[in-house]
C-alpha cells in the first residue's frame, strides 16, 4: 500500500481571546491576534457584528453574535437567494461593524478541492454591494488583510 504524506502545519503559536487561547500556525497566529484584539476592542462580548466571509470561529473566540443565520457567505456556495437574504438582513439590523477576514481571491482558492477547477471569476456580492456606497456603511480601515466596515454617521 502506498502512503500518502502531507504537509502540515505547526500549530503551537497562541492567539488569546475573551474566551481564552487557541493556537494557529505561526503565519497565521500574527494576524488572527490582531484582527481578535480589534474585534473585542470596539464590540463588548455579546454584540451583533458580521464576520464574512467564512471565519466564523472568531464569532464564538470573541464572543460575538452573528445577526444572520449563514456562517459563510460565498458565491457558488450560497444561493443568490440567501445572499439577498443576508444582506436584507444587515440592511435592517445594522451591525455597527462588518468584518471582511479574508481578501475574497484568497478564499477563492481555498474552496476548492486540488484537482477542481479554479473559479477566478465569481464575484463576492457582499463586497460588491458595500463598494458601491449604497449601503449603510463604509469602509473605515484595513487591518491584517481584514477589512473593517462601520455604520455611517
Amino acid at each position: 500500500a502506498v502512503r500518502r504524506v502531507t504537509h502540515t502545519k505547526n500549530w503551537n503559536s497562541p492567539v488569546h481571546t475573551r474566551r481564552g487561547t487557541f493556537y494557529a500556525d505561526e503565519e497565521d497566529a500574527a494576524s488572527y491576534q490582531e484582527w481578535v484584539n480589534l474585534i473585542e476592542r470596539v464590540a463588548p462580548a455579546g454584540t451583533e457584528i458580521y464576520i464574512y466571509p467564512r471565519e466564523v470561529q472568531f464569532y464564538y473566540f470573541t464572543a460575538t453574535r452573528n445577526p444572520t443565520r449563514y456562517d459563510d457567505l460565498l458565491p457558488n456556495f450560497n444561493s443568490p437567494a440567501q445572499v439577498e437574504e443576508a444582506m436584507a438582513k444587515l440592511w435592517i439590523t445594522k451591525p455597527e461593524y462588518i468584518f471582511n477576514c479574508m481578501p475574497f481571491e484568497r478564499v477563492l482558492m481555498g474552496l476548492t478541492g486540488p484537482d477542481d477547477p479554479r473559479n477566478f471569476t465569481a464575484r463576492d456580492p457582499l463586497g460588491d454591494a458595500l463598494r458601491t456606497g449604497r449601503t449603510p456603511y463604509h469602509l473605515a480601515s484595513t487591518v491584517a488583510n481584514m477589512e473593517i466596515w462601520t455604520l455611517k454617521k
